[in-house]
């Protein structure tokens, strides 16, 4: 004799089956929202590191050259000395962002910011050698 299901077991066998795939697709949910968070908080700080010291990159940038320009107008040495510090600072900078930035465009970008101040250091040069031969502009 078959064996028929009575009207009672179907639903309740349907409900069942509902919350478990409910159960499951809430667990799945759960797993990618945590994997989408931590990838964002990771995304998140990289990036304001990255803009920390993209920050701090104009900014020993822009204190090379006022110094050069202190020294080429006064020819005093003290600016050199700022200007070193200067340089030291862009460089270490300079590494940090080489180390952090994951995409070939920000490495082309690093790749133009090194050209062009390879660039202004060869000229910074003769005007360094020009000024010291010149004591005075007059």
């Amino acid at each position: 004799m078959a064996h028929s299901w009575t009207f009672q077991k179907k639903v309740s066998t349907g409900f069942a089956v509902m919350v478990c795939l409910a159960a499951l697709t809430a667990a799945v949910a759960v797993y990618a929202l945590r994997a989408v968070v931590a990838s964002k908080d990771n995304v998140i700080s990289l990036v304001a590191e990255n803009l920390v010291n993209a920050t701090r990159l104009d900014a020993a940038a822009d204190r090379q050259s006022a110094t050069f320009r202190g020294f080429i107008l006064s020819g005093d040495e003290r600016f050199l000395e700022q200007r070193s510090a200067a340089q030291q600072e862009f460089a270490e900078v300079f590494g940090h962002l080489e180390k952090n930035i994951p995409a070939d465009a920000g490495r082309r970008l690093l790749a133009d910011v090194q050209q062009s101040s390879s660039t202004g250091k060869q000229r910074r040069r003769a005007l360094f050698s020009y000024r010291r031969r010149k004591p005075s502009w007059r």
